[in-house]
């Protein structure tokens, strides 16, 4: 999801911090349905094909604009971008040109992973990890290399960064604001649901 105005940006705010909360990390659609005003849905097709169902909930869902992202890591396409053309001709749906970033530089790779496996917990040893070694910030060059024969799936993707009118107040936060009962302050309401959690983990 990307912000396409401030509305929009305070709603991927509540969707983040509603993921955040939720054991098993997955929203109900009726959850993002409610979220979608000043949103615009992308569907990355970086790891795989999305069954047509998949994508047609999205488009009805988000009437403002939905995308399909094609990517090419290192200059590479990916087996199912044949299919995804087609799923996108099919519901009259653009194309933008899209690559998954975890760190800027390729060297980053490393650093980045050993921040990660810190984090989790998990072992470098361990073969499952997010970051792969594609998964750095192509350049302009790199950009307009890989998607040459369509370069106007840049032009899309340009044209849906630059549609964007987000603006960041200086010393104002754009956290979400959450009902309180009259008289109780959120710094408050926070320190009680902490030590709750706290107890309740640790009841001894």
């Amino acid at each position: 999801l990307y912000a396409k105005t401030n509305d929009g940006y305070r709603a991927i705010v509540k969707i983040s911090s509603a993921v955040s909360t939720r054991a098993d990390h997955v929203l109900p659609l009726k959850w993002l349905q409610a979220y979608q005003h000043g949103t615009i849905a992308m569907i990355p097709y970086a790891e795989g094909f999305i069954e047509q169902q998949t994508v047609e909930a999205f488009q009805q869902m988000y009437t403002q604009q939905t995308y399909i992202g094609s990517s090419r890591p290192n200059g590479v396409r990916h087996m199912t971008e044949e299919r995804t053309v087609l799923l996108a001709e099919a519901l009259s749906m653009p194309i933008i040109a899209t690559q998954e970033n975890r760190y800027v530089q390729p060297e980053q790779f490393f650093a980045y992973t050993v921040a990660q496996a810190i984090q989790t917990g998990i072992k470098l040893i361990d073969e499952e990890t997010y970051a792969q070694p594609e998964h750095f910030m192509p350049t302009a060059q790199q950009w307009h290399d890989a998607f040459r024969d369509v370069p106007h799936w840049l032009e899309a993707a340009s044209a849906m960064l630059l549609s964007w009118h987000v603006t960041m107040p200086e010393n104002a936060l754009m956290l979400p604001q959450y009902p309180l009962a009259d008289g109780v302050k959120a710094d408050e309401a926070l320190r009680e649901l902490a030590y709750a959690g706290l107890a309740k983990r640790l009841p001894e």
